[in-house]
């Protein structure tokens, strides 16, 4: 992580956002294997914390973290 910013592009990845992060770029990120909720809660800012089941563990996002998301494609299950 440099100057807040935390770049994940893989679902592993995602275990591993710090909760001092202040923008968590999904840089060309698959979606292919989330549901529609997970994708949801991935992006949505609605709660104080969001949780996402993903390998072996969740993935845990802060309402106060700004989400860009980088990708050649616009995700099919949504």
């Amino acid at each position: 992580m440099k100057n807040g910013v935390q770049f994940s592009g893989t679902q592993d990845e995602l275990k591993e956002i710090l909760t001092d992060a202040q923008f968590v770029v999904f840089d060309d990120f698959d979606f292919i294997n989330f549901t529609v909720d997970d994708i949801i809660r991935l992006l949505d800012r609605e709660f104080q914390e969001q949780c996402v089941s993903v390998r072996y563990t969740d993935a845990k996002l802060k309402n106060s973290m700004t989400r860009i998301v980088l990708c050649n494609s616009v995700p099919c299950n949504i």
